[in-house]
């Protein structure tokens, strides 16, 4: 094998299978957002039921876990440095998720922040670590 075909990158049929699996985890990943706002705007805006709501409710955990089932596939998928990348991503992530989430935590019940604590922030707030760590992790080793 020449220097020059080791740096190529990933063989055609290997990039299609990250390119099958990126699409169809996103494609899980906007189903459980949709079963999350389902879930969380129904039970006001559509129906008024107990059952509906565990209905939506009950969607939302099996879609989530197909979401995390594709995502497993998807970083299966990657080659050992892109692997690299999505774990240290996901160690920074957990990290910061449990400092931070239990200091925000803290902050608001002990009152010194005039608003209670809310998940969606919260978890927008992750996303966003992930994500930066992953680009700042592609530019650095790229």
């Amino acid at each position: 094998m020449s220097p020059s075909s080791r740096n190529a990158g990933p063989s055609p049929s290997a990039a299609e299978q990250i390119r099958t699996t990126t699409r169809r985890h996103a494609v899980w990943t906007f189903a459980w957002l949709a079963t999350t706002a389902l879930a969380t705007f129904g039970p006001a805006l559509l129906w008024e039921s107990p059952l509906a709501d565990a209905a939506a409710i009950a969607l939302n955990l099996a879609v989530g876990a197909g979401m995390v089932r594709t995502a497993i596939h998807h970083i299966r998928s990657l080659d050992e440095f892109q692997q690299k990348i999505h774990i240290d991503a996901m160690g920074l992530t957990l990290g910061v998720g449990l400092v931070a989430g239990i200091g925000y935590s803290l902050l608001s019940t002990s009152g010194l922040i005039p608003w209670p604590a809310e998940i969606p922030l919260f978890l927008g707030a992750l996303s966003l670590v992930y994500l930066a760590t992953v680009l700042v992790q592609t530019r650095r080793f790229a």
